[in-house]
């Protein structure tokens, strides 16, 4: 059993939670309360917002199964591309969008990215 990935799967699972609470109560609770959006405008947020959230599950299903299994090499590649393609989205749109206070309240975000990306690393050298 490889640890690193079952560790990197038990982080996705953190981060799957973490997402939907924080996505409901923090962002998608205050859109709704100021009814700044319209429906459609509300729904276009939403659904993609799930849809990383459900990515995020998936990846972490992947690590169980690839910690359990060592014969799967494939699958710790993508949940890595995956991750580490999520966070420089994440950074680079932010800086092009001048929303440096963004990064910085972040920074757990980040820190627990990049934990993930050093425990996949870790579990592909492994």
């Amino acid at each position: 059993m490889n640890v690193f990935f079952l560790i990197a799967a038990l982080l996705l699972f953190l981060l799957v939670v973490a997402h939907t609470i924080w996505g409901e109560k923090m962002l998608f609770g205050p859109l709704k309360a100021q009814a700044a959006l319209d429906g459609e405008q509300f729904v276009s947020l939403y659904v993609p917002w799930h849809q990383g959230t459900y990515l995020l599950l998936l990846c972490g299903v992947a690590m169980v199964w690839a910690a359990i299994d060592d014969s799967i090499t494939e699958l710790p590649w993508a949940v890595l591309a995956v991750a580490a393609g999520n966070l420089m989205v994440f950074l680079a749109l932010s800086v092009m969008q001048g929303q440096m206070d963004l990064i910085k309240n972040s920074v757990p975000q980040t820190v627990l990215f990049l934990v993930l990306i050093a425990l996949l690393l870790a579990g592909i050298a492994a």
